[in-house]
């Protein structure tokens, strides 16, 4: 049985010889039955959201090339690491995580194009027909495919359904995000808005209103507002700018907020704007993975466990130095987080990071032991997020307890120098200490006010030196 497809197209006009002009409009089949009785609470309560424990999904990226490996908009690393980034930050306040499986290509000169807007569902279906049989489709997660061109498809996906499709112009812009949307089932905040029956969304919120039906119409979430597609009506900066009506008798002007401009299933934020969904989203999208139509969810799932895991790179064996020379080194965590790494002090060591439900070793919260990456990082930054030794990981969007702890040893020895002018100079004062002294966990709070370097030595012979400014006990 072929699952109802949603799809995407966008047309061209050409407005002279050298230019042109690309809009992206989403064109979705109804779905004959987007709200079965009993799934659906239509919600709006951040406390019925905040219930909803947190799932993680899988998920894996395909670029499309020509049958010889050639294009000139081929998906690179970091392409992807965009958008896994994105996906992250829109989905995460849903609870919905997805942990970056990796991105590879597919040369086919079949699907490197897709040109035909009336067969677009069509040609969808026979690509994932072909990357199934071909071997290019990862089971158990979500599969993204992205085209080099697409003219006259934007992007495809379906409720239920775990693989979708992105062009790759339009692979940088919240598409991706939009699409992903719809595998959760939710609607275009827009839908229905031409019924010619009179069944539109109305634009009144007063639920003792008569004309109230933004729980029944529409997109069928009540924190969105009703609204048209308002492609033409969206200025640069991101507001509404159009006089579309509802189709109340008379009719009512549309009361399109900000907020509704940017939300990722409207137009305005289909584009360039999109940066939000609502709580009445998040919460039908939660709903939606309850029911699991047809099971695709929970064979794309996985552990929390599995975001504390490196999605590239390696950890040295215990007898090689923190620097040691390895082809995948250093172990990489994926953007989209906010990330604390602790210091941490098991018991023993642990030459390779702890079991994830080890929650035994003590570790420091404050002060100068520890290091951290905002979600919003800079690309250029992303091989900066990596996992050093000495450290346990907390995923700040998941749990307070950090895991994970990974230290090749306790500390044989050391040395605490203090620059005893308060600078950085050759005035100072050395003190060497044991192992008990060094990895004592009062260390930092023992110390009287000053500058000083805590140089702590391992027997595998790495060194790891900390240049502390105490001001107050």
């Amino acid at each position: 049985m072929k699952k109802l497809l949603l799809f995407c197209i966008f047309i061209t006009v050409v407005m002279n010889v050298n230019a042109q002009t690309e809009e992206t409009i989403c064109a979705t089949p109804d779905n004959p039955n987007p709200n079965p009785t009993g799934v659906y609470s239509k919600s709006i309560d951040t406390n019925v959201l905040n219930d909803f424990v947190p799932v993680v999904y899988n998920i894996f990226f395909w670029g499309i090339n020509d049958d010889n490996g050639n294009g000139e908009n081929q998906v690179v690393e970091k392409d992807v690491l965009d958008a896994i980034a994105r996906i992250n930050i829109a989905f995460n306040d849903a609870n919905i995580f997805f942990k970056y499986k990796g991105f590879d290509h597919i040369n086919s000169s079949v699907f490197d194009t897709i040109v035909d807007i009336e067969n677009a569902p069509n040609t969808f279906v026979e690509l994932l027909d072909f990357a199934e049989n071909e071997g290019y489709k990862k089971e158990n997660s979500f599969n993204m495919y992205v085209p080099q061109y697409a003219e006259g498809f934007s992007g495809i996906a379906g409720p239920h359904y775990t693989n979708s499709a992105v062009r790759y112009e339009a692979f940088s812009k919240p598409l991706p995000i939009h699409e992903l949307g719809h595998c959760f089932n939710l609607l275009h905040p827009f839908h229905d808005y031409d019924n010619e029956n009179g069944n539109c969304e109305h634009v009144t919120r007063d639920t003792e209103n008569s004309e109230y039906n933004a729980h029944e119409a529409g997109d069928w979430v009540r924190d969105t507002a009703a609204q048209d597609e308002m492609w033409d009506d969206v200025d640069p900066d991101c507001f509404y700018t159009g006089n579309g009506q509802d189709c109340e008798e008379p009719p009512v002007d549309y009361a399109i907020p900000d907020e509704d401009v940017k939300n990722f299933m409207g137009y305005g934020g289909l584009r360039l704007c999109g940066d939000r969904f609502t709580t009445g989203q998040n919460i039908r999208m939660r709903e939606a993975i309850n029911d699991d139509v047809f099971g695709s969810f929970v064979e794309a799932e996985t552990t929390i466990a599995s975001l504390y895991e490196p999605y590239k790179g390696s950890y040295p064996e215990a007898n090689n130095t923190y620097y040691a020379s390895i082809p995948d080194y250093p172990p990489l965590f994926q953007p989209g987080f906010d990330y604390k790494f602790l210091n941490c002090y098991p018991d023993g060591g642990y030459p390779q990071p702890s079991d994830y439900y080890d929650t035994s070793f003590s570790y420091i919260e404050g002060g100068m032991w520890w290091y951290g990456f905002n979600k919003n990082i800079d690309p250029q930054h992303y091989s900066s997020i990596f996992h050093r030794n000495g450290y346990a990981i907390r995923i700040e969007q998941l749990q307070l307890q950090p895991r994970k702890c990974w230290n090749n040893g306790i500390a044989s020895g050391g040395t605490i120098i203090k620059f005893n002018d308060g600078i950085l100079n050759t005035n100072v004062t050395i003190t060497a200490q044991d192992s008990a002294s060094i990895n004592n966990e009062e260390l930092i709070n023992d110390l009287q006010p000053g500058l000083y370097n805590v140089i702590k030595d391992y027997q595998d012979g790495r060194t790891e030196e900390t240049v502390i400014l105490k001001e107050n006990n």
